[in-house]
């Protein structure tokens, strides 16, 4: 099979998980309010090559939990902010806030198909 170089020689290796982490930054000089992350899945989903896993969403904010890394539910509504639509294949997490200079990281897992 060969050695993994994704740019080279990608290979696909069904049932691995994946962790995708995207990270928001500040880099202006006031604090940025509001922030929402909406990070669709739609089309990898429709191609069959990947699968959402549920419950997977993880958030660190520092104005959320104390800037501790914490799961979001997947159910809209529930309070924490963030959610994952079944309909859309999209992972959404809002209410952030991020001073000057300030991360915040968004997590969620998917299997290769």
């Amino acid at each position: 099979m060969g050695p993994i170089q994704p740019a080279v020689n990608p290979k696909r290796i069904p049932g691995a998980r994946v962790r995708y982490i995207t990270t928001i930054s500040n880099s202006g000089g006031a604090l940025a309010t509001s922030i929402a992350l909406v990070d669709s899945i739609n089309t990898e989903i429709a191609n069959g090559t990947i699968t959402y896993n549920t419950e997977s969403i993880l958030l660190r904010a520092p104005n959320r939990n104390g800037n501790a890394e914490f799961s979001i539910s997947d159910a809209n509504g529930d309070g924490d902010q963030g959610y994952w639509n079944a309909t859309n294949k999209e992972i959404s997490v809002g209410n952030i806030e991020l001073d000057a200079n300030e991360t915040a990281t968004v997590k969620f897992e998917v299997t290769i198909q």
